[in-house]
């Protein structure tokens, strides 16, 4: 018959099993990421884990064949530790595997052979992996807490767990180091009941966490890609809707000055009969890429459609026809190169400010659209301004 611990480690086993096989899934079909892939071989490697975990309690090793078990099953919780911060380094944008990282694993690792074969001691060989533990869980919460955005539920859920779990791991780390040299039976029974009772719960608490951070980091991009252009990566038309109704909205709280742009390349029609659609994407790219860098943080562009944008800034007539003309010039100036041959691009921009009677953005656009069309016909490359109201 199988005791309590044996039933934990299965249990953990198949749990862990569970979790590689969702993981697996969700990188080969869904997210196919680094950090997918890194979490998929932690819930791996842990599945090892517990799998040795279960025989050697189940065939009772002991003398040599324990110190192996020991020194292998800790070089798995090495990597299970290491694997998860990767995987939030990388989800972040970050180098998955310093150098710094790998090597402090490998230290760890050499130290829990020395206290194992070498001098031996009790306390010194099992406290090892819990404080590394502690550090490195309490890395991967502070990875999920400074994203540089706000933070979404499933993360502050995962930032919780990893803080618990490294707390949690302090205490298994003092009551094996508490032992001393020689094992301890008092401290041992403390150690076991926090490392196999509460540490499991934990642990497949974390795992659930980074599944729906997972599932959450795919809605949110399909978020951005049903408010997003596909040509030119800047807001659609649904995208500017939603943004700069907001923005209209705290402007008139806070009573800030807003203007409204719209913006329209000059013989569009004529760039892509003559040298051809590929130069007519290009030449929509950059002027998307020339609005984005003439803009401020905080203002919105948006591909309206075709060749017409639109930008909603944050700033007073004066400076918002400054911004626009700044852009403008810039555009005209630029050098735009299709398959080697020069493709002269110019824009014609109207420019309007956010007035009390404009009971939404869309009417400002018209406005601005007037005042476009008043370039347009003035000859293009140029900026007008609708009359204030």
């Amino acid at each position: 018959m199988l005791t309590g611990l044996e039933y934990l480690f299965v249990a953990q086993f198949f749990a862990s099993l569970m979790l590689t096989v969702v993981f697996f899934l969700a990188w080969r079909t869904v997210e196919p990421r680094p950090h997918t892939l890194s979490w998929t071989i932690l819930f791996g490697v842990a599945t090892l884990q517990y799998c040795l975990n279960a025989l050697a309690n189940l065939l009772a090793w002991e003398g040599s064949a324990r110190d192996v078990y020991w020194i292998v099953v800790n070089a798995l919780s090495l990597c299970v530790q290491g694997l998860a911060w990767a995987g939030f380094r990388q989800r972040a944008g970050l180098r998955g595997w310093p150098r710094y990282l790998v090597a402090g694993l490998v230290v760890v690792e050499l130290l829990v052979i020395w206290f194992t074969v070498v001098a031996v001691h009790q306390g010194l060989r099992m406290v090892l992996i819990p404080w590394s533990g502690t550090v490195l869980l309490a890395a991967c919460a502070w990875t999920l807490l400074k994203p540089g955005r706000p933070l979404r539920p499933p993360e502050w859920g995962a930032a919780t767990i990893f803080g618990l779990y490294s707390f949690a791991q302090i205490f298994v780390g003092a009551a094996a180091l508490m032992q001393g040299a020689q094992s301890n039976e008092h401290y041992l029974e403390i150690y076991r009941q926090i490392n196999f009772l509460a540490l499991p719960a934990m642990f497949i608490g974390v795992g659930l966490f980074t599944v729906l951070i997972v599932a959450d980091d795919l809605a949110d991009r399909m978020r951005s890609l049903a408010l997003s252009d596909q040509l030119t990566g800047v807001l659609n038309r649904r995208g500017f809707e939603q943004n700069s109704a907001r923005a209209a909205a705290l402007a008139r709280r806070f009573k800030k000055p807003v203007c409204v742009a719209m913006a329209d390349l000059d013989r569009f029609k004529a760039v892509n009969d003559g040298y051809g659609h590929a130069a007519g994407d290009r030449a929509l790219r950059a002027f998307a890429e020339n609005l984005v860098r003439g803009v401020r943080t905080g203002d919105i562009v948006a591909r309206l459609g075709g060749d017409e944008f639109a930008m909603l800034l944050w700033a007073d007539r004066e400076t918002a026809y400054e911004i626009v003309e700044r852009v403008r010039r810039q555009l005209t100036e630029a050098q735009l190169v299709s398959d080697g041959i020069r493709v002269p691009v110019t824009a014609s921009f109207g420019v309007v400010s956010l007035a009390p009677d404009h009971h939404s953005v869309y009417e400002a656009l018209k406005d601005a659209d007037r005042a476009l069309y008043k370039a347009k016909n003035a000859g293009g490359d140029q900026v007008a301004m609708h009359a204030a109201k």
